[in-house]
């Protein structure tokens, strides 16, 4: 992977904190914007709101390291982002629920990482120019405002960040063999892992950087080093994992191999977000993807891979197998059978790769400072027009419904969104869309209940809430909403055994225990 000299572009030319700084101005004037935005009630409600007794005690960061980013304690967990968890513990002792600190440091983490792919490229041997250009790109590119003004979207920026900065640090450590390089990749890897699982992909791309370097200072003694030290990380990482999630998901071989092969087919269209970005969604859903930019885009970048004279294909198959590694773990789901979305904060960091890819393409090194600055306003415009869905609640759910149809889920919380907001009225029809889509989507059912319940149709509220029992018999909420129908019903001692059957599935659903508590002594 190593090449003689850096190259140069006539596009930039720059040196130094210069194009650091260049980076860095781009991406706040362009997302300075999402600092006045609010929360999306897409997990941030769930991973900030309803967390605020925890988030606020900064002794919680040893704590953050003992549970599921989700804090799952009667249910079955799958996510170990301990980091993610501390980062909004620091942000909640200045911002408690105001999302502007949130904000902040996305888009803070943002700018680090984009000056990190800079420096990534230039690691590669790639010229000043040609690594500020592409570094720029990925600023501003609308693909990944989800990253920046998602809250959190910052668990793929901050992987980004941290294995960026391993790579970085493990070629310095093959150029140089110093002993301070390998500590810092090591303990970069490690808080990679950390941040997200899928890091653990970074160990086949450390290994092929090594063998592309093995005639380095450091030889096979720094590659038995670098085992070591991956070994020794990942068996603490797995550890801690354990320890943490006491009632993991668990991922047979076969439930993986169906998960990639029904989701692989995204990777069409997800390429074509990077590379032609023109159908973007809060909420992708598969069926709503368009395959026409994703084959457009690829056909345009083979063309211009081929008309290349100076490409190295080793780079181009680095770049792409960066692509896939960092992009497959996402199509992995905990249920095969369920409808999976594609959201595009996890192109985050398979984005490198794609760079890397472009930096071979002769074609496009050959272009002026003019063509360099045409695609950066046109991308950065996408990306400001782009920011305006992640505003508020109501923009964002309105915007997933509107962008991906076919999805369930966006249709089932866009009805919670204009429920929330006095409209259940117009919150109806988004749930029976939803259940048209999936007659299994969770909470559905339950919600249309209520709103009938809400309107008197104690009948028709409780054939709901026995569907949503039906598919989804582990829901304590649907439990206690059937015993507030039975409560209404004079019916105390049948609405009794329904609480305490929500207590028994969730023994923190405090709605049951207030009502327990409430009823006359004798039922």
């Amino acid at each position: 992977m190593n090449r003689p000299g850096p190259k140069s572009s006539p596009a930039f030319c720059c040196g130094g904190w210069r194009p650091y700084l260049c980076i860095a101005s781009a991406g706040l004037l362009l997302y300075l914007r999402t600092v006045f935005f609010g929360f999306s009630y897409l997990d941030d409600n769930a991973l900030i709101l309803d967390d605020q007794a925890f988030l606020r005690q900064l002794s919680n960061v040893i704590a953050a390291f003992r549970t599921d980013v989700f804090h799952v304690l009667h249910s079955s967990g799958a996510y170990y982002r301990p980091l993610l968890t501390v980062s909004f513990i620091l942000d909640a002792q200045w911002g408690g629920v105001s999302p502007a600190v949130y904000q902040i440091t996305n888009l803070l983490i943002h700018v680090c990482a984009s000056c990190l792919v800079c420096r990534f490229l230039t690691t590669l041997d790639y010229g000043e120019g040609p690594a500020l250009f592409w570094a720029l790109v990925f600023t501003v590119h609308p693909v990944l405002t989800q990253a920046v003004a998602w809250i959190p979207g910052r668990n793929d920026s901050m992987l980004a960040l941290f294995v960026l900065a391993a790579f970085i640090s493990l070629d310095r450590f093959l150029r140089t063999g110093s002993a301070r390089a390998l500590l810092a990749h090591l303990l970069c890897f490690c808080l990679a892992l950390l941040t997200k699982e899928s890091a653990v992909c970074f160990v086949p791309l450390g290994l092929v950087r090594w063998a592309a370097g093995a005639r380095a200072r450091n030889g096979f003694r720094g590659g038995a080093l670098l085992l070591v030290g991956w070994g020794g990380a990942l068996a603490c990482w797995s550890a801690l994992r354990q320890a943490a999630l006491h009632n993991p998901i668990r991922y047979g071989v076969s439930e993986v191999a169906e998960s990639l092969w029904n989701n692989f087919p995204a990777v069409i269209p997800s390429a074509g977000k990077i590379l032609l970005p023109l159908d973007l969604s809060v909420l992708p859903a598969l069926r709503d993807m368009s395959f026409v930019c994703g084959y457009v885009g690829l056909g345009a970048l083979a063309a211009a891979l081929a008309a290349s004279r100076q490409k190295s294909w080793p780079r181009v198959a680095f770049g792409l197998g960066w692509f896939f590694l960092f992009l497959l773990p996402s199509f992995i789901q905990p249920n095969p059978a369920s409808l999976a979305d594609f959201l595009e904060h996890r192109l985050y960091l398979p984005m490198v790769g794609v760079l890397v890819v472009l930096c071979e393409a002769s074609w496009l090194k050959s272009r002026g400072a003019g063509w360099a600055g045409l695609v950066l306003a046109a991308l950065a415009l996408g990306a400001f027009a782009r920011s305006r869905h992640f505003a508020d609640r109501m923009s964002f759910w309105k915007s997933a419904a509107e962008s991906s149809p076919h999805s369930p889920l966006a249709h089932r919380n866009w009805g919670v969104m204009l429920y929330l907001e006095g409209h259940p009225d117009l919150a109806a029809p988004e749930y029976l869309r939803a259940l048209e889509l999936n007659p299994r989507e969770p909470m559905a059912h339950n919600n249309l209940g209520l709103i009938y319940m809400e309107r008197g149709l104690l009948a028709e509220a409780e054939r709901e809430f026995r569907q949503e029992l039906a598919v989804n018999p582990s829901f304590d909420k649907a439990f206690l909403n059937l015993g507030n129908l039975r409560a209404r019903q004079g019916r105390g001692a049948e609405a009794a055994a329904l609480w305490k059957k929500a207590l028994e599935i969730n023994p923190d659903c405090l709605d049951a225990r207030r009502n327990l508590l409430s009823l006359p002594r004798g039922h």
